[in-house]
């Protein structure tokens, strides 16, 4: 019996977020993946990296079927014109950094004139484009003002006509999940996630304001420290980056979950939360209020009186078991990760590769 061979895979990346490490890991099952992740962050390994990348693709023709990228970049721009001129399919994963600039915050890959080139290159060459959300194609949000509302691959790129296919990110539904974990849930605890450097971006000055006004409320930050030389309320702790096993128990103790993004390519951690049964207050950005469903709240305008106003409607309201277990099935249904392994596959197979001899 003949089994057929696997796909040769190049999977490319700029870091190593669960997103990322949940796609290594569906491509891993059907595909030989060779994973190239580097450090562009630091600008004197650039060369080093691109060197090290036309070491690689030099013969790409013969080593790989496909080269699938996530985060379009510095990263991207030559494996993609490697791939148009060796006739390998490009596939590249857009995650919403690298279609946004916002640079009043400042936010967005394409905020930088060579990253924007790089991206621009790798957009236009690359087989198909996968944007985790249609909102990435093109979206105009006015959560914050008119400043910087519209974004998206076709407001900064129009001359791109490349083939788009919406893949939602996915979730593991079996780890978000209460079995053997104790303790019980606290009406008025408030959870948010977000890195240092996103604080403004995912509404931490907003959260700060609204804690003051709302001292029977505790709010707790993941992912994050305090930002420095600032006073903070007594109920708002910052915890700092902590492991997913301890931010499921958290979320499971807590009853709201903020996601208040200024722009959000998805929303990871929204979707965690509401597995875990908590009630997500969302900002009116991008797809979050889809992401949040029926159940969510959604919050129109970067306000810090709306917002105060809403939570204190959500805490006092009796918020039943029914509505957290609806929140948990609605991401099940929509935001599962074999319904992104599934149409990952689906793309993967519809693409033509070259069957090079080996």
């Amino acid at each position: 019996m003949i089994f057929p061979l696997k796909k040769r895979i190049l999977f490319i990346a700029p870091n190593q977020s669960s997103f990322v490490r949940n796609d290594i890991k569906i491509l891993s099952e059907k595909s030989e993946l060779h994973i190239s992740i580097l450090d562009w962050d630091s600008k004197w390994k650039i060369p080093l990296n691109l060197l090290t990348q036309i070491l690689t693709l030099a013969f790409l023709k013969w080593r790989f079927d496909l080269v699938f990228i996530s985060f379009g970049g510095l990263w991207s721009a030559l494996p993609t014109l490697f791939g148009k001129l060796y006739n390998v399919p490009v596939l590249i994963i857009l995650n919403g950094t690298d279609v946004a600039s916002l640079p009043s915050i400042p936010y967005g890959s394409l905020r930088k004139k060579i990253v924007r080139w790089a991206c621009w290159i790798s957009y236009k060459y690359a087989t198909r484009l996968l944007p985790v959300s249609e909102t990435l194609i093109k979206v105009h949000n006015e959560y914050n003002g008119i400043v910087d509302a519209d974004q998206g691959l076709l407001h900064f790129f129009p001359d791109i006509n490349t083939p788009y296919s919406v893949v939602h990110n996915g979730l593991d539904i079996s780890f978000w999940t209460q079995e053997n974990i104790g303790g019980v849930r606290n009406k008025n605890r408030i959870t948010a996630v977000f890195s240092n450097h996103q604080f403004q971006l995912k509404g931490g000055d907003l959260i700060l304001q609204v804690a003051r006004d709302l001292p029977y409320a505790e709010f707790i930050i993941l992912g994050s420290t305090p930002p420095p030389k600032t006073s903070l309320p007594e109920n708002v702790v910052f915890l700092g980056k902590v492991s997913q096993e301890r931010m499921r128990e958290l979320f499971f103790s807590s009853s709201i979950h903020l996601q208040l993004s200024i722009f959000e390519g998805f929303g990871m951690s929204l979707c965690e939360a509401m597995l875990c049964g908590c009630i997500p207050v969302v900002s009116a950005v991008n797809m979050l209020p889809s992401i949040a469903g029926p159940e969510g709240f959604v919050l129109g305008k970067r306000d810090p009186i709306a917002l105060k106003e809403l939570l204190d409607k959500i805490l006092d309201s009796e918020i039943t078991q029914d509505q957290r277990t609806f929140n948990r099935q609605w991401i099940s249904n929509h935001y599962s990760l074999e319904e992104r392994k599934k149409n990952l596959n689906t793309i993967i197979s519809g693409t033509h590769v070259s069957n090079h001899s080996r």
